[in-house]
């Protein structure tokens, strides 16, 4: 298999190599493939659990469990105040 990459990334293999953080730059690529792979796998277990909870208000928008729009954008003004609060 033959890849491209940019300049910019040709750049940083070479970085990686000559400062002995890699042994080549075909282990550069692979480590970067490992972190793919598993920011990968997390983007889907969060995907799922988030149709889960849509699922979840789904549900319960269908029990007619709903909330007054205005009132939730007064608690969540709230929540934000209250963290500002806190940094400041």
């Amino acid at each position: 298999m033959t890849v491209t990459i940019s300049k910019h990334f040709e750049a940083l293999v070479d970085e990686l190599v000559r400062e002995g953080c890699f042994l080549g730059a075909d282990e550069v690529v692979e480590n970067a493939l490992y972190l793919l792979k598993d920011e990968y796998a997390l983007y889907k277990v969060k995907r799922e659990e988030l149709r889960k909870e849509i699922q979840i208000g789904i549900d319960q928008a269908d029990r007619g469990e709903l909330i007054e729009g205005e009132l939730v954008f007064d608690r969540l003004h709230a929540k934000v105040e209250a963290a500002l609060g806190k940094v400041s």
